[in-house]
Protein backbone atom coordinates (compact mmCIF):
# COMPACT_ATOMS: atom_id res chain seq x y z
CA UNK A 1 0.00 0.00 0.00
CA UNK A 2 1.37 3.42 -0.96
CA UNK A 3 2.06 5.92 1.82
CA UNK A 4 -0.09 8.39 -0.12
CA UNK A 5 -3.62 7.22 -0.74
CA UNK A 6 -5.86 8.25 -3.60
CA UNK A 7 -9.22 8.60 -1.88
CA UNK A 8 -12.44 8.89 -3.85
CA UNK A 9 -15.25 10.74 -2.07
CA UNK A 10 -18.71 10.74 -3.66
CA UNK A 11 -21.23 13.13 -2.09
CA UNK A 12 -24.03 14.58 -4.22
CA UNK A 13 -24.39 17.72 -2.07
CA UNK A 14 -21.87 19.30 0.29
CA UNK A 15 -23.80 22.44 1.18
CA UNK A 16 -25.96 21.96 4.24
CA UNK A 17 -25.72 20.51 7.71
CA UNK A 18 -25.15 17.15 9.38
CA UNK A 19 -23.35 14.52 7.26
CA UNK A 20 -22.85 16.94 4.36
CA UNK A 21 -21.05 19.43 6.55
CA UNK A 22 -19.14 16.55 8.13
CA UNK A 23 -17.99 15.42 4.66
CA UNK A 24 -16.82 18.91 3.77
CA UNK A 25 -14.88 19.10 7.05
CA UNK A 26 -13.34 15.70 6.35
CA UNK A 27 -12.09 16.67 2.89
CA UNK A 28 -10.73 19.97 4.21
CA UNK A 29 -9.04 18.12 7.07
CA UNK A 30 -7.41 15.51 4.85
CA UNK A 31 -6.02 18.33 2.72
CA UNK A 32 -4.86 20.26 5.79
CA UNK A 33 -3.28 17.50 7.87
CA UNK A 34 -2.12 14.83 5.40
CA UNK A 35 -0.46 14.31 2.02
CA UNK A 36 -3.20 11.99 0.77
CA UNK A 37 -5.00 12.94 -2.44
CA UNK A 38 -8.79 13.36 -2.52
CA UNK A 39 -10.87 12.98 -5.68
CA UNK A 40 -14.17 14.61 -4.74
CA UNK A 41 -17.17 13.89 -6.93
CA UNK A 42 -20.12 16.19 -6.21
CA UNK A 43 -22.92 18.11 -7.89
CA UNK A 44 -22.06 21.21 -5.86
CA UNK A 45 -19.92 24.00 -7.26
CA UNK A 46 -17.44 23.85 -4.43
CA UNK A 47 -13.82 24.96 -4.69
CA UNK A 48 -11.15 23.56 -2.39
CA UNK A 49 -8.03 25.67 -2.38
CA UNK A 50 -5.60 22.79 -2.12
CA UNK A 51 -3.58 20.95 -4.75
CA UNK A 52 -4.35 17.57 -3.14
CA UNK A 53 -8.12 17.96 -3.66
CA UNK A 54 -9.53 17.57 -7.17
CA UNK A 55 -13.24 18.24 -7.67
CA UNK A 56 -15.24 16.55 -10.45
CA UNK A 57 -18.87 17.15 -11.46
CA UNK A 58 -21.49 14.54 -10.62
CA UNK A 59 -24.11 14.38 -13.36
CA UNK A 60 -25.45 11.94 -15.93
CA UNK A 61 -22.97 13.10 -18.60
CA UNK A 62 -19.95 12.48 -16.40
CA UNK A 63 -20.53 8.82 -15.46
CA UNK A 64 -17.85 7.57 -17.85
CA UNK A 65 -15.26 9.92 -16.34
CA UNK A 66 -16.38 9.05 -12.80
CA UNK A 67 -15.79 5.34 -13.49
CA UNK A 68 -12.21 6.09 -14.58
CA UNK A 69 -11.56 8.25 -11.51
CA UNK A 70 -12.89 5.63 -9.11
CA UNK A 71 -11.05 2.81 -10.86
CA UNK A 72 -7.76 4.53 -10.02
CA UNK A 73 -8.69 5.20 -6.38
CA UNK A 74 -7.20 3.13 -3.55
CA UNK A 75 -10.46 3.41 -1.61
CA UNK A 76 -13.81 5.17 -2.09
CA UNK A 77 -15.96 6.74 0.61
CA UNK A 78 -19.69 7.41 0.13
CA UNK A 79 -20.73 9.27 3.29
CA UNK A 80 -24.37 10.09 2.53
CA UNK A 81 -27.40 8.10 1.34
CA UNK A 82 -27.68 4.39 0.56
CA UNK A 83 -28.81 5.14 -3.01
CA UNK A 84 -25.58 7.01 -3.69
CA UNK A 85 -23.71 3.98 -2.31
CA UNK A 86 -25.67 1.63 -4.60
CA UNK A 87 -24.83 3.84 -7.58
CA UNK A 88 -21.12 3.82 -6.72
CA UNK A 89 -21.05 0.07 -6.15
CA UNK A 90 -22.61 -0.45 -9.59
CA UNK A 91 -19.63 1.21 -11.28
CA UNK A 92 -16.84 0.50 -8.78
CA UNK A 93 -15.79 -2.87 -7.37
CA UNK A 94 -12.88 -1.87 -5.12
CA UNK A 95 -12.57 -1.11 -1.38
CA UNK A 96 -15.65 0.85 -0.30
CA UNK A 97 -16.46 2.72 2.91
CA UNK A 98 -19.90 4.20 3.59
CA UNK A 99 -21.47 6.37 6.31
CA UNK A 100 -22.28 8.27 8.46
CA UNK A 101 -25.22 9.70 6.56
CA UNK A 102 -26.76 6.37 5.55
CA UNK A 103 -30.43 5.99 6.44
CA UNK A 104 -30.97 4.20 9.76
CA UNK A 105 -34.20 2.27 9.12
CA UNK A 106 -34.23 -1.51 8.65
CA UNK A 107 -35.17 -1.40 4.95
CA UNK A 108 -32.27 0.82 3.94
CA UNK A 109 -29.81 -1.12 6.09
CA UNK A 110 -30.93 -4.35 4.39
CA UNK A 111 -30.43 -2.65 1.01
CA UNK A 112 -26.94 -1.61 2.10
CA UNK A 113 -26.04 -5.19 2.97
CA UNK A 114 -27.57 -6.75 -0.17
CA UNK A 115 -26.65 -4.28 -2.90
CA UNK A 116 -23.50 -2.61 -1.57
CA UNK A 117 -21.86 -4.85 1.04
CA UNK A 118 -19.13 -2.29 1.80
CA UNK A 119 -15.85 -3.18 3.46
CA UNK A 120 -16.63 -0.73 6.27
CA UNK A 121 -19.55 1.32 7.60
CA UNK A 122 -18.74 4.40 9.67
CA UNK A 123 -21.43 5.13 12.22
CA UNK A 124 -22.12 8.19 14.33
CA UNK A 125 -22.23 6.45 17.71
CA UNK A 126 -21.70 3.14 19.45
CA UNK A 127 -25.38 2.14 19.43
CA UNK A 128 -25.62 2.46 15.65
CA UNK A 129 -22.37 0.56 15.24
CA UNK A 130 -23.78 -2.38 17.23
CA UNK A 131 -26.90 -2.47 15.04
CA UNK A 132 -24.76 -2.45 11.92
CA UNK A 133 -22.53 -5.27 13.15
CA UNK A 134 -25.60 -7.41 13.86
CA UNK A 135 -26.36 -7.19 10.13
CA UNK A 136 -22.97 -8.73 9.40
CA UNK A 137 -21.30 -5.49 8.32
CA UNK A 138 -17.91 -4.39 9.64
CA UNK A 139 -18.45 -1.09 11.39
CA UNK A 140 -16.93 1.42 13.74
CA UNK A 141 -18.07 4.81 14.95
CA UNK A 142 -16.44 8.21 14.69
CA UNK A 143 -17.92 11.21 16.42
CA UNK A 144 -18.06 14.33 14.26
CA UNK A 145 -15.41 16.93 14.91
CA UNK A 146 -14.73 20.58 14.42
CA UNK A 147 -11.80 22.72 13.45
CA UNK A 148 -10.76 24.22 16.79
CA UNK A 149 -8.52 26.69 15.00
CA UNK A 150 -11.71 28.19 13.52
CA UNK A 151 -14.18 27.51 16.31
CA UNK A 152 -12.46 29.01 19.34
CA UNK A 153 -13.13 31.73 21.93
CA UNK A 154 -12.44 35.26 20.66
CA UNK A 155 -10.79 38.02 22.74
CA UNK A 156 -13.25 40.25 24.62
CA UNK A 157 -12.28 43.35 22.64
CA UNK A 158 -13.03 41.59 19.36
CA UNK A 159 -16.41 40.47 20.67
CA UNK A 160 -17.24 44.05 21.68
CA UNK A 161 -16.23 45.35 18.25
CA UNK A 162 -18.45 42.80 16.47
CA UNK A 163 -21.42 43.62 18.71
CA UNK A 164 -21.06 47.31 17.99
CA UNK A 165 -20.87 46.66 14.24
CA UNK A 166 -24.17 44.74 14.42
CA UNK A 167 -25.89 47.32 16.62
CA UNK A 168 -26.14 45.00 19.63
CA UNK A 169 -26.05 46.81 23.01
CA UNK A 170 -22.90 45.82 24.91
CA UNK A 171 -24.83 45.38 28.16
CA UNK A 172 -27.39 42.97 26.66
CA UNK A 173 -27.32 39.21 27.13
CA UNK A 174 -27.27 37.76 23.61
CA UNK A 175 -29.33 34.59 23.07
CA UNK A 176 -28.56 32.73 19.83
CA UNK A 177 -30.52 30.36 17.60
CA UNK A 178 -28.80 28.66 14.63
CA UNK A 179 -30.64 26.30 12.29
CA UNK A 180 -33.67 25.87 10.10
CA UNK A 181 -36.60 28.01 11.21
CA UNK A 182 -39.06 25.14 11.54
CA UNK A 183 -40.84 23.17 14.26
CA UNK A 184 -38.45 20.21 14.21
CA UNK A 185 -35.55 22.50 15.08
CA UNK A 186 -37.77 24.18 17.66
CA UNK A 187 -37.94 27.69 16.25
CA UNK A 188 -41.54 27.96 17.46
CA UNK A 189 -40.20 27.26 20.96
CA UNK A 190 -37.45 29.85 20.54
CA UNK A 191 -39.96 32.45 19.34
CA UNK A 192 -42.15 31.85 22.39
CA UNK A 193 -39.04 32.17 24.54
CA UNK A 194 -38.34 35.57 22.95
CA UNK A 195 -41.88 36.78 23.67
CA UNK A 196 -41.82 35.60 27.28
CA UNK A 197 -38.40 37.04 28.08
CA UNK A 198 -39.39 40.32 26.44
CA UNK A 199 -42.54 40.38 28.55
CA UNK A 200 -40.57 39.83 31.75
CA UNK A 201 -37.30 41.74 31.14
CA UNK A 202 -36.96 43.09 27.61
CA UNK A 203 -34.12 45.46 28.48
CA UNK A 204 -31.86 42.55 29.47
CA UNK A 205 -31.82 40.45 26.29
CA UNK A 206 -30.94 40.62 22.61
CA UNK A 207 -31.86 37.73 20.30
CA UNK A 208 -29.82 36.66 17.30
CA UNK A 209 -31.25 34.28 14.68
CA UNK A 210 -29.14 32.54 12.04
CA UNK A 211 -31.08 30.51 9.49
CA UNK A 212 -34.02 30.41 7.13
CA UNK A 213 -37.28 28.49 7.04
CA UNK A 214 -41.05 28.50 6.98
CA UNK A 215 -41.43 29.99 10.48
CA UNK A 216 -39.44 33.13 9.70
CA UNK A 217 -42.74 34.99 9.39
CA UNK A 218 -43.11 34.79 13.19
CA UNK A 219 -40.32 37.28 13.79
CA UNK A 220 -40.98 39.21 10.57
CA UNK A 221 -44.51 40.01 11.72
CA UNK A 222 -43.64 40.67 15.35
CA UNK A 223 -41.66 43.88 14.76
CA UNK A 224 -39.31 43.27 17.69
CA UNK A 225 -36.44 45.75 18.02
CA UNK A 226 -34.23 43.40 20.04
CA UNK A 227 -34.28 40.55 17.50
CA UNK A 228 -31.80 40.41 14.62
CA UNK A 229 -32.41 37.83 11.88
CA UNK A 230 -29.37 37.33 9.66
CA UNK A 231 -30.65 34.45 7.51
CA UNK A 232 -28.37 31.70 6.21
CA UNK A 233 -24.67 32.16 7.00
CA UNK A 234 -21.71 30.14 5.76
CA UNK A 235 -20.34 27.67 8.27
CA UNK A 236 -16.96 29.40 8.12
CA UNK A 237 -18.60 32.57 9.53
CA UNK A 238 -20.59 30.98 12.36
CA UNK A 239 -17.79 31.32 14.92
CA UNK A 240 -18.44 35.08 14.86
CA UNK A 241 -22.01 34.64 16.08
CA UNK A 242 -21.25 31.91 18.60
CA UNK A 243 -18.67 34.21 20.18
CA UNK A 244 -20.91 37.23 20.56
CA UNK A 245 -23.67 35.11 22.13
CA UNK A 246 -23.90 34.52 25.86
CA UNK A 247 -25.99 31.36 25.42
CA UNK A 248 -26.99 29.25 22.41
CA UNK A 249 -30.42 27.62 22.54
CA UNK A 250 -30.90 24.31 20.66
CA UNK A 251 -34.63 23.59 21.16
CA UNK A 252 -34.84 20.73 18.64
CA UNK A 253 -37.18 17.77 19.01
CA UNK A 254 -34.20 15.44 18.42
CA UNK A 255 -30.60 15.56 17.25
CA UNK A 256 -28.16 12.86 16.24
CA UNK A 257 -25.17 15.02 17.22
CA UNK A 258 -25.71 18.78 16.63
CA UNK A 259 -22.81 20.65 15.12
CA UNK A 260 -24.45 23.83 16.35
CA UNK A 261 -24.13 22.76 19.97
CA UNK A 262 -20.55 21.52 19.62
CA UNK A 263 -19.36 24.55 17.63
CA UNK A 264 -20.94 26.88 20.17
CA UNK A 265 -19.31 25.05 23.06
CA UNK A 266 -15.92 25.17 21.31
CA UNK A 267 -16.30 28.94 21.05
CA UNK A 268 -16.84 29.18 24.81
CA UNK A 269 -20.60 29.77 24.64
CA UNK A 270 -22.76 27.48 26.83
CA UNK A 271 -25.62 25.54 25.27
CA UNK A 272 -29.13 24.84 26.53
CA UNK A 273 -30.89 22.11 24.57
CA UNK A 274 -34.15 20.18 24.65
CA UNK A 275 -33.11 17.58 22.08
CA UNK A 276 -33.69 13.85 22.46
CA UNK A 277 -31.95 11.13 20.46
CA UNK A 278 -28.31 10.17 19.98
CA UNK A 279 -27.14 13.53 21.31
CA UNK A 280 -28.31 12.35 24.75
CA UNK A 281 -26.39 9.06 24.52
CA UNK A 282 -23.20 10.88 23.61
CA UNK A 283 -23.30 14.02 25.74
CA UNK A 284 -25.88 14.03 28.53
CA UNK A 285 -23.88 12.19 31.15
CA UNK A 286 -20.86 14.37 30.37
CA UNK A 287 -22.85 17.52 31.35
CA UNK A 288 -21.24 19.65 28.66
CA UNK A 289 -24.69 20.97 27.64
CA UNK A 290 -27.59 21.92 29.88
CA UNK A 291 -30.79 19.96 29.19
CA UNK A 292 -34.24 21.47 29.60
CA UNK A 293 -37.75 20.23 28.97
CA UNK A 294 -39.46 21.57 25.85
CA UNK A 295 -41.39 23.98 28.02
CA UNK A 296 -40.76 27.72 28.07
CA UNK A 297 -40.72 28.00 31.86
CA UNK A 298 -38.10 25.27 32.22
CA UNK A 299 -35.88 26.78 29.51
CA UNK A 300 -36.13 30.18 31.21
CA UNK A 301 -35.30 28.64 34.58
CA UNK A 302 -32.16 26.96 33.18
CA UNK A 303 -31.21 30.16 31.35
CA UNK A 304 -31.58 32.36 34.43
CA UNK A 305 -29.65 29.90 36.61
CA UNK A 306 -26.79 29.93 34.12
CA UNK A 307 -26.63 33.68 33.58
CA UNK A 308 -27.05 34.63 37.24
CA UNK A 309 -24.34 32.30 38.55
CA UNK A 310 -20.96 33.38 37.14
CA UNK A 311 -19.21 30.39 38.72
CA UNK A 312 -21.63 27.94 37.06
CA UNK A 313 -21.24 29.80 33.75
CA UNK A 314 -17.43 29.53 33.82
CA UNK A 315 -17.57 25.86 34.83
CA UNK A 316 -19.93 25.08 31.95
CA UNK A 317 -17.50 26.66 29.48
CA UNK A 318 -14.54 24.79 30.96
CA UNK A 319 -16.27 21.38 30.97
CA UNK A 320 -17.15 21.69 27.30
CA UNK A 321 -13.69 22.82 26.17
CA UNK A 322 -12.02 20.05 28.20
CA UNK A 323 -14.39 17.41 26.77
CA UNK A 324 -13.69 18.44 23.16
CA UNK A 325 -9.94 18.10 23.68
CA UNK A 326 -10.14 14.92 25.78
CA UNK A 327 -12.46 13.03 23.41
CA UNK A 328 -10.49 13.95 20.31
CA UNK A 329 -13.33 15.89 18.71
CA UNK A 330 -10.78 17.98 16.86
CA UNK A 331 -10.38 17.91 13.12
CA UNK A 332 -6.88 16.40 13.11
CA UNK A 333 -8.02 13.40 15.19
CA UNK A 334 -11.18 13.07 13.08
CA UNK A 335 -9.05 12.79 9.94
CA UNK A 336 -6.67 10.27 11.52
CA UNK A 337 -9.57 7.97 12.49
CA UNK A 338 -10.92 8.05 8.92
CA UNK A 339 -7.53 7.31 7.37
CA UNK A 340 -7.14 4.32 9.71
CA UNK A 341 -10.51 2.96 8.55
CA UNK A 342 -9.64 3.53 4.88
CA UNK A 343 -6.46 1.51 5.34
CA UNK A 344 -8.37 -1.27 7.13
CA UNK A 345 -10.91 -1.38 4.28
CA UNK A 346 -8.12 -1.73 1.72
CA UNK A 347 -6.44 -4.54 3.69
CA UNK A 348 -9.77 -6.37 4.12
CA UNK A 349 -10.58 -6.10 0.40
CA UNK A 350 -7.29 -7.58 -0.74
CA UNK A 351 -7.32 -10.32 1.91
CA UNK A 352 -10.62 -11.52 0.53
Amino acid sequence: MSDKLDIGVVCYKLQGVGPRNRTKNLVQGIAKYTDHRVHLITADDYIFENDNVKVYPLNIRSIGKIKKILKNADVVHVPVNVYQAIFVRSIYKGPLVVGTGIQYDALHRAMLKKFVNPEYVIELNRQSMIVCRKLGLDSNYIYPAIDVEKFRPFPEEEIARIKESLGIPLNSKVILFVGKLNKFKGFDIFYRLVLELNRKMKHKFFFLVIGEGELKYLVDNANLDNVLVLGFQKNDDLSIYYNIADVTIVPSISESFSFVALESAACGTPVITTAKGAIEWIFKEKNIYIWANREINDIIKKLENLLEDSSLYRKQIGKALDFIRREGLTLDMFVKKHIDIYKSAIEKFYKN
